[in-house]
């Protein structure tokens, strides 16, 4: 790749897009292109880690020792946990077809997050959605289709329908009181309840998602033994997506 290719791939990016031309052009200089063929191995588990990459073009399989698998598609990137734990990596990277990389070293890395904190911002939103990605299958996304974002709705949402599991068990305590029933057993039966119901009300929360892809935006809504339903909107149609914490 010429800085050409790599200013355009930049601006793009959705680490980067909100960058003037002046400023992409000052961390340009702090990528450097990589080229792996298939097969070829970019790094392995136990190694320290240096750099942080971005997939242009390609896809890179990392896979840790107990055999977890993620697919790394263009437009991706990986490797900077370790870079902010000091760490080992605990994954091996292998391209699995042609593909070419950015890289930008450890003090490279810092001095991006430094001059632009909003990248971390993204970074992290981004992280969360690995982990989502790692624990949640979404079959009806396309071959070709890349996941930019998942998201759940905020912890505060959940922490305000646990009120009312609450509320509950306190009427019923009162209830019980004030019409003398079998405190222990209707107390007792008060709590089985309360517990079953926050329990459906923090997987109901867990299994909805906000999802941003390289074609769509999409809400997923998994209500328990109710309903599982898809709402979506093409991107084209969105004019901006903002990540704020």
């Amino acid at each position: 790749m010429d800085s050409k290719s790599i200013f355009t791939f930049l601006h793009e990016h959705f680490l980067f897009n909100y960058l003037s031309d002046d400023e992409l052009g000052q961390i340009l200089p702090l990528f450097i292109p990589i080229s792996l063929e298939k097969g070829e191995v970019l790094y392995r588990a136990g190694f320290p880690g240096r750099n942080f990459f971005l997939v242009e073009s390609g896809k890179v399989l990392l896979e840790d020792e107990n055999q977890n698998r993620i697919l790394i598609n263009p437009q991706g990137h990986f490797g900077n946990q370790e870079l902010f734990k000091d760490g080992m990596r605990k994954e091996t990277a292998l391209a699995t077809e042609k593909t070419s990389l950015l890289a930008v070293n450890k003090r490279g890395f810092f001095a991006i997050l430094a001059a632009y904190p909003s990248i971390k911002t993204r970074l992290s939103a981004l992280g969360l959605s690995t982990i989502i990605l790692q624990r949640n299958q979404f079959p009806w996304i396309g071959d070709k289709e890349v996941i930019r974002f998942i998201d759940r709705k905020h912890i505060n949402v959940l922490y305000s329908q646990l009120t009312l599991p609450a509320v509950f068990l306190i009427l019923a305590l009162v209830s019980g009181l004030l019409l003398r029933l079998n405190v222990v057993i209707f107390f007792g039966i008060s709590i089985i309840i309360s517990v079953l119901w926050s329990i459906w009300l923090w997987l109901d929360w867990k299994n909805d998602f906000y999802l941003v892809t390289s074609e769509r935006a999409a809400w997923v809504e998994k209500v328990i033994w109710l309903h599982d339903q898809r709402r979506e909107v093409p991107l084209s149609s969105i004019l901006s997506v903002n990540i704020s914490s």
